[in-house]
């Protein structure tokens, strides 16, 4: 009997090839899973730090919000600021050029973009975009509100004690899910978002919406002004 020639065949090469990719697969499957969730978390930091930045800001300008960033600069769009000044942390004007648009990072002294690279964006409430800031009594305006994306319970009050900010990541998809407008749909991520809406969805990952959400309660920038002494003035 002849003895079989050293080497493999074809045919188990080939088996060879399917076991190691079923291998690789599950081994790449849960990296990327844990990937992806620390890309999550990167990008709910990122939202808390900013809504911290919105509180410094207001308590520092007399109860009033940043004005939305629209061209990507990174600062805020002013309506008619005066010839010769521009850069960060200028606010004038007796309100902001738009109702929501990009967060304005640079102003604010802030990282650019999520962890999916997109910009996070910002939705205050026109209440406290004015030269008055905040009144008394404190009330909000624009009907911001946050809704469960499950069920669609409310988790917030509308107008007048709403939100008074919404900050939020367009998600790995780089489109606004968690926004409702009056057709029920989403918009962009891009250099120049619109106001999409007042209502937005929060909860999981899903395939509803994979966008990240944070809101600012009336109550806690109140607190904090309060403390800091810069309202009511």
């Amino acid at each position: 009997m002849m003895d079989r020639a050293a080497g493999f065949t074809l045919l188990e090469i080939a088996i060879v090839l399917v076991v190691m990719a079923v291998v690789t697969g599950g081994l790449l499957s849960p990296l990327k899973a844990r990937l992806e969730g620390a890309r999550y978390r990167e990008t709910r930091v990122a939202l808390e730090l900013a809504e911290r930045a919105i509180v410094g800001y207001s308590v520092s300008r007399g109860a009033q919000l940043p004005c939305p960033d629209g061209d990507g600069d990174g600062t805020e769009d002013l309506v008619d600021p005066p010839a010769g000044v521009s850069g960060p942390n200028v606010r004038t004007g007796s309100r902001c050029r738009l109702a929501a648009g990009m967060l304005p990072w640079r102003t604010l002294g802030l990282h650019r973009a999520d962890a999916w690279g997109s910009p996070l964006l910002y939705h205050p409430d026109a209440a406290l975009l004015s030269e008055a800031g905040l009144g008394t009594p404190p009330q909000t305006m624009s009907n911001l509100s946050v809704i469960e994306a499950g069920s669609g319970t409310a988790l917030t009050l509308r107008a007048p004690d709403g939100p008074v900010a919404i900050v939020l990541s367009c998600g790995p998809n780089r489109r606004v899910d968690a926004s409702l407008d009056s057709a029920g749909q989403g918009g962009g991520c891009g250099l120049a978002p619109e106001a999409h809406g007042g209502r937005y969805r929060y909860g999981p990952p899903g395939a509803a919406s994979d966008d990240v959400v944070r809101w600012l309660s009336k109550n806690v920038l109140l607190a904090e002004l309060v403390y800091a002494g810069a309202w009511p003035r």
